[in-house]
């Protein structure tokens, strides 16, 4: 109750991670086949329900489960879907560097720590 929201999506959000390099950036997985990335002030009082700056990106054909930004590459974000197809983001760039198909849905998924 009385929770500020970010509204980037045009359907719930079902995943989120902040970035670790930059902790003021939000990832975010949604019911609309988007990942959102968000920039947010970094002095969280200053937040008033908009971002700082959006993108939303697209590639994903069904509902995107969950977000993951890579360890240790800034900018590296990992999104997979209902279906199983994981999308390797170049956020920087806002574009796929990398898809696989792993054929069945996730229940979860993780980098490998040390890169």
């Amino acid at each position: 109750v009385g929770a500020t929201k970010i509204n980037i999506h045009t359907a719930k959000t079902a995943d989120f991670m902040f970035s670790p390099f930059t902790p003021n950036v939000l990832a975010t997985a949604a019911e609309d086949c988007m990942v959102g990335i968000s920039v947010l002030p970094e002095n969280p009082e200053d937040f008033k329900g908009e971002p700082n700056s959006s993108t939303l990106l697209e590639g994903h054909q069904k509902k995107v489960d969950f977000v993951n930004w890579h360890p240790t590459a800034q900018g590296i974000l990992a999104s997979i879907d209902h279906d199983g197809v994981a999308n390797i983001w170049d956020v920087e760039e806002s574009k796929e560097a990398l898809t696989i198909d792993f054929g069945c849905a996730a229940t979860c998924y993780a980098w490998n720590t040390n890169g």
